[in-house]
């Protein structure tokens, strides 16, 4: 039996945060993404820093835009207004921040400050992966796995899934550990679903790994392992 967690993906602020900021909840029927909640972000923005970002974005500086975005998603040094937020992630991402596309095609996904618009989100989802945002590529597996503007298709989500455990995300590499379990997208596996429940377990989000664990679990209360990963 598959185990889903509801992820989401968010990226971090880029000129502060070292990596990924991310949250993982257990979702409603309509299984939809969500942002992480604002105590998931602690950046210590000031209302100085706030007019800095102001400053450098109208003169035209991408990131700028992107950290005021964040600020006004996550109410960091400003009152939080997501209209605000997807409208400076949009700027942002027009001049090629991937994470602003991200992050928006996240609001999209949720209907935050804009309508959601699952086809609209899928769009910026894959123009982020195309730049290299591993979190992006895994918002294109998840799209593809639920149906979320497009229709299910289990091999293009563990198409993107893989790329993105590939790049070191750990939420991908517990998903890539229950298609190979469950035999969805991918032959039914098990020393593959085992590979990637390993990476996983090790993963400083203790949600990620404690699920990474049972599948291990599971795994090892069957009586033998299938091929190694190739």
């Amino acid at each position: 039996m598959r185990i889903r967690l509801m992820v989401v993906a968010i990226a971090a602020m880029a000129a502060f945060a070292a990596g990924p900021v991310k949250a993982i909840a257990n979702l409603p029927a309509a299984e939809t993404p969500v942002s992480p909640p604002p105590a998931a972000v602690d950046t210590g923005w000031t209302k100085e820093d706030i007019a800095t970002f102001e400053r450098r974005a109208a003169a035209g500086n991408a990131s700028s835009m992107y950290s005021l975005g964040f600020a006004y998603e996550h109410g960091d040094g400003v009152e939080t207004d997501l209209a605000k937020s997807a409208a400076w992630y949009l700027k942002a991402a027009n001049l090629g921040n991937r994470d602003a596309m991200n992050n928006l095609g996240s609001l999209y996904s949720n209907g935050k400050g804009v309508a959601i618009d699952y086809a609209t989100a899928l769009r910026w989802f894959k123009k982020s992966a195309a730049l290299g945002d591993k979190i992006a590529m895994f918002n294109m597996g998840y799209s593809y796995d639920v149906g979320l503007g497009v229709p299910i298709n289990d091999v293009e989500a563990v198409r993107w899934y893989r790329k993105s455990a590939e790049a070191g995300y750990e939420d991908a590499m517990l998903y890539m550990g229950q298609m190979y379990e469950d035999g969805e997208g991918v032959e039914r596996d098990r020393a593959a679903s085992a590979y990637w429940y390993e990476l996983a377990s090790h993963s400083g989000d203790p949600t990620v790994s404690k699920k990474a664990k049972e599948g291990l679990d599971r795994l090892r209360a069957l009586p033998a392992l299938g091929r190694t990963p190739a």
